[in-house]
């Protein structure tokens, strides 16, 4: 029956379990969305749970838990390896964390920009123009650029105009 499909597995807690589908349901999402070559996985691991590894480099502006949360779920699936992320923060102890698992860590937003094909803007929705208008005009910002915005209210317009009419921007709300 349908209703199977969302108890719990044995051993994880509803929170836990929901949690898990909402990264599926995000990394679906990524798939379907953003432009790219994915490999197909083991049969064992496809059919369980029917991810591909993305071939793209990520970046992170911003280091913090939503990122960190994001880049977690990610390699979880086994979507993305480490090498694959890196990140700029402010703080450093941020920057070493995201180290600890495999990514590179930057001082600047442009360097995230030029070090990848996906870029997650994770900062505070007040920065979101400030970051994007910067990495616009220190020509880091590419049209083969794929921004995934997860601040709260910043609209798309808002984006495209801080980032120019051709970039590709999508917004999610984890």
């Amino acid at each position: 029956p349908r209703h199977e499909a969302t108890l719990p597995l044995p051993g994880r807690s509803a929170r836990d379990h929901r949690r898990g589908l909402q990264t599926l349901a995000f990394a679906s999402t990524l798939q379907r969305h953003l432009p790219g070559r994915w490999e197909a996985r083991s049969q064992k691991q496809t059919a369980r749970t029917k991810m591909a590894t993305l071939d793209k480099r990520i970046g992170f502006i911003g280091a913090g838990q939503m990122a960190e949360a994001l880049a977690r779920g990610l390699m979880a699936r086994g979507m993305i390896k480490g090498s694959q992320v890196c990140c700029s923060d402010p703080a450093a102890v941020r920057k070493d964390l995201f180290k600890s698992f495999g990514a590179s860590a930057y001082e600047s937003n442009v360097e995230v920009a030029k070090h990848s094909d996906i870029i997650f803007i994770a900062v505070k929705p007040n920065y979101v123009t400030v970051v994007l208008e910067e990495i616009r005009n220190a020509g880091a910002l590419t049209s083969s650029h794929t921004i995934v915005s997860i601040a709260a209210g910043v609209t798309l317009g808002t984006m495209l105009q801080a980032a120019g009419a051709d970039a590709r921007i999508v917004r999610v709300m984890p």
